[in-house]
């Protein structure tokens, strides 16, 4: 802690003393008297009155250049003790300590001493002149210390022999940094412009009248001087010839630059006191002056010339090799740079021939599907066409049966409009119920009936009229298996009709046929697609939000994949369970109508959205595969053929496919035509095939 200059606040030294009272004034009065007028004194009687009094001077920022302790104190602590714990302090260590004991031991003075925690010690009791003498000592030693300002101002109060050392030890600092001065200007300064050459024989010429030309040595080529890992006692200063430093590295030697060893072989080692990093070799014949450590030091000791010169030339040395290395790095990042461009050239090289090949076997297989849809469609038909002529004869059948039945006639009814039932809309079919559970007060019977196609109570008894009612339970179960097997029918017919005309797309897929396309219901199109999946809906909710639509002019067999493909993906996203919804709706001012299938699935990251159509691109069980992978993107081709778009609209539990399609196909366009072949198959094939987009399924 520095003191202020003499015109500031008083610095304060401390007595923490066992003394009476009036021996403490006493004693306060000839320290401050002692110190002069920069130093006063305040006394305390144990430790905690001496921290707190340090804690004051802290908080007034006043210096304390001495702290007087008694040993031991009144609170029995020992004083050695005391000024351990103030001297671990920072801002107390500058402090001069002085410790009053009548008995201290050899030990416990040897500790405080070698921690700096005690600066004098005088045993008790001890003359005032002694006590005022040493305050004046310590003083003096402070305020030359840190603030030799104050010296002029309080010449008169200082220690003489104290002051007088402190002179002579300044004087003598003066001078030593005056000549490193001079040395170290002249290292930098008065060699500048001299030549490597110039320097290194000027170095050599004061190493011989030095050491009194000391032996040289000559090696022949390929001499190996010393070996990486070997210890090197000596100095070799080259005065003619090249070496050629090597370094062992994982089974390979590496050789550096000749140019950049220098004239200073072994130094580094020998001055670090470890052993040789590199190999060192001749290059050439080599003439060098051998120079042990001790001749080294007595060398440059000896001679202040020598130390620049043979300083300058190490820095030189150095130099020349730090910047060879700067160079090794620049072409090694060169060389970097080349080969990362070469690798990124061989990458998409390679790319290129995964594509090609790609390309080519998604040809080949085209072309060998092709082949192969006549004889499939052709082997398909007979047996389709026997489902359809077996299904007819089943309902000729059935009527027969039914009409020798006791009122076959109502059940013939019954089988009939069961066959040509078109299903209700979810909130239509449960509004009806619900209406119909009210009038009859049975929510069980209404749900039957209207599952039968009754929907009043008026049909209900007029379909029952003059049935006794213990019958009439009976009567329903029987309604019911007719309906059941005109539903069967139904979807008997429906699925022929369907496989006839998956084997007419294939057929068509091979050779083109010449049919346009018909007005086509849609919602009759859903509804079959909605039957083939019957079994995987059974833990699904299915909602149908049908709107009014027109007939749509269309192929129904290519649509019919349409939906096929995305009620697939929908079912297979939501897995066991969820809410499967079927919306359509009409623009009359465009002419248009869109279909929307959506499922409370987890939803496809956004990332995924934009490649979700293109060729091979598969999300079959959470995984981003390389499959087939036609199936989104034939979709697309269908309804782009038939003059319509596709959206999708996908968050976490929601997933919107919304397909919108003209009414009528524009005049001398092309509509979807049976050929699914991938157009461009690279344009939508995506970059990242190994991306996880949670919605399973999509094929």
């Amino acid at each position: 802690m520095t003191p202020p200059p003499s015109s500031a606040k008083p610095c304060v030294m401390l007595l923490c003393t066992t003394e009476p009272e009036e021996v403490r004034e006493s004693l306060a009065a000839d320290l401050s008297e002692a110190g002069g007028h920069l130093v006063s004194a305040e006394t305390v009687t144990n430790t905690e009155e001496l921290r707190q009094a340090l804690q004051d001077m802290e908080e007034r920022s006043t210096p304390v250049p001495v702290i007087i302790v008694d040993d031991p104190l009144r609170d029995g602590v020992r004083g050695g003790d005391v000024l351990l714990e103030i001297h671990e302090d920072p801002r107390y260590r500058a402090s001069r300590k002085l410790l009053l004991s009548e008995h201290a031991s050899l030990e416990e003075l040897t500790r405080l001493l070698n921690q700096g925690a005690l600066n004098t010690r005088l045993k008790k009791p001890c003359a005032r002149e002694e006590l005022m003498d040493a305050v004046r000592r310590l003083v003096t030693d402070y305020i030359i210390e840190q603030a030799p300002g104050e010296v002029e101002h309080l010449a008169e109060y200082f220690d003489p022999r104290e002051l007088s050392h402190a002179l002579v030890a300044s004087e003598r600092l003066r001078r030593d940094l005056a000549t490193q001065l001079r040395t170290v200007k002249r290292s930098f300064l008065s060699v500048a412009d001299l030549s490597d050459m110039q320097l290194e024989e000027e170095m050599i010429r004061e190493f011989d009248r030095v050491l009194d030309q000391p032996p040289r040595q000559t090696f022949p080529p390929d001499t190996v001087m010393f070996q990486q890992g070997d210890t090197v006692d000596r100095l070799w200063i080259v005065l003619d010839g090249k070496v050629r430093l090597t370094r062992q590295a994982k089974e390979k030697e590496v050789v550096m630059h000749m140019e950049s060893a220098g004239r200073l072989i072994g130094l580094l080692a020998l001055s670090q006191g470890q052993t040789a990093f590199y190999t060192c070799c001749t290059a050439t014949e080599l003439t060098a002056l051998t120079v042990t450590p001790e001749q080294l030091d007595f060398a440059l000791q000896t001679s202040p010339g020598l130390s620049v010169y043979f300083d300058t030339v190490l820095i030189r040395t150095l130099g020349n090799r730090v910047r060879r290395s700067a160079e090794l790095q620049m072409e090694v990042e060169d060389l970097n740079s080349a080969l990362a461009r070469e690798r990124d050239q061989l990458a998409e090289t390679l790319e290129l021939l995964r594509r090609t090949q790609s390309r080519l076997l998604e040809t080949e297989k085209m072309a060998t599907l092709g082949l192969l849809s006549a004889g499939i469609a052709h082997e398909l038909n007979n047996p389709i066409s026997a489902i359809q002529r077996s299904a007819d004869y089943i309902a000729e059948d059935l009527e027969a049966i039914l009409g020798s039945c006791r009122e076959g006639s109502k059940l013939a009814e019954q089988l009939q409009a069961a066959h040509d039932a078109r299903p209700l809309p979810t909130r239509e079919e449960r509004k009806i119920r619900n209406r119909l559970a009210d009038e009859l007060s049975d929510r069980t019977l209404a749900r039957r009936l209207v599952t039968i196609g009754i929907h009043t109570r008026g049909e209900y008894e007029a379909f029952f009229e003059g049935v006794p009612r213990e019958e009439r339970r009976e009567r329903l179960a029987m309604l019911e298996r007719v309906h059941q097997l005109g539903s069967g029918l139904r979807n008997i017919r429906s699925c022929a009709s369907r496989v006839t005309g998956i084997v007419k797309s294939l057929r068509s897929y091979a050779r083109p046929d010449e049919e346009g396309p018909a007005f086509e219901d849609i919602h009759e199109g859903l509804e079959d697609t909605l039957l083939l999946f019957g079994h995987t809906l059974r833990n699904i909710q299915v909602e149908r939000r049908y709107g009014d639509l027109p007939k749509v002019q269309c192929r129904a067999a290519q649509l019919n994949q349409v939906w096929t493909n995305l009620i697939s993906n929908a079912i297979e996203a939501m897995g066991e369970e969820g809410t499967l919804t079927i919306e359509t709706g009409a623009d009359r001012e465009n002419e248009q109508v869109h279909v929307s299938i959506i499922d409370t699935g987890p939803g496809i990251p956004e990332d995924v959205q934009q490649r979700i159509f293109g060729l091979h691109f598969t999300t079959k069980q959470g995984r981003v595969q390389f499959g087939l992978g036609m199936g989104l993107s034939i979709c697309r081709q269908i309804v782009t053929r038939h003059g319509g778009s596709i959206e999708l609209d996908s968050r976490p539990g929601r997933t919107c496919f919304k397909v919108i399609l003209p009414v009528r196909q524009p005049v001398g366009g092309e509509t979807a035509r049976a050929d699914l072949t991938p157009q461009n198959p690279t344009q939508d094939e995506p970059q990242a095939r190994q991306r996880n987009t949670q919605h399973g399924g999509l094929s």
